[in-house]
C-alpha cells in the first residue's frame, strides 16, 4: 500500500442516485460513477491520498447544515483527514460537522459570503468566541 501524502487531497462529490443510493459524481454533478462515496472514500487511500474532502452537491450552497452521516461514514472508514464541504449555514453546523461527523477539518463558502434574512453579500468571519467548540 502506498504511503499517504497530504499534499494529495482528493475531493469527492456526492449526492443520491435513483432510488437513494448515495454515488460519488463528476464533470460538475452530470455523470455518476456508479461508486458509493464510503467506497471511493478507501479506494482513494489506498492509492495515497492523505485527505478527503467531501462535498455534497444536494446541499452546497443551501446553507442547511452538512450531510453528517455520510461525512461520519467516511470519517470512520478511513485513517486520512476528512474534511467536510457543502451545506454550513451557521457556527452550530460547523459543530455538528467536528462533533458528530468526526470531520478533522470543515470548509464552507455562503457562511463566510452571504449574511442577513436577504444574503447580502458580505465577507464575514465568526468570532474567536464562537467557535471555541473542542
Amino acid at each position: 500500500m502506498p504511503s499517504s501524502s497530504s499534499t494529495i487531497a482528493i475531493c469527492i462529490d456526492f449526492k443520491t442516485k435513483f432510488l437513494g443510493k448515495m454515488q460519488t459524481w463528476t464533470h460538475g454533478g452530470t455523470k455518476g460513477t456508479g461508486v458509493n462515496p464510503v467506497d471511493f472514500a478507501k479506494m482513494m487511500e489506498q492509492k495515497g491520498a492523505g485527505e478527503i474532502i467531501i462535498q455534497s452537491i444536494e446541499r452546497d450552497g443551501l446553507m442547511n447544515g452538512y450531510d453528517i452521516n455520510m461525512i461520519k461514514a467516511i470519517a470512520e472508514a478511513v485513517t486520512i483527514p476528512v474534511v467536510a464541504l457543502g451545506g454550513a449555514g451557521n457556527i452550530q453546523h460547523l459543530k455538528e460537522g467536528y462533533q458528530q461527523g468526526y470531520a478533522n477539518g470543515l470548509a464552507g463558502g455562503s457562511i463566510f459570503v452571504y449574511k442577513g434574512t436577504r444574503n447580502g453579500v458580505l465577507i464575514s468571519y465568526p468570532e474567536k468566541s464562537e467557535i471555541k467548540f473542542i
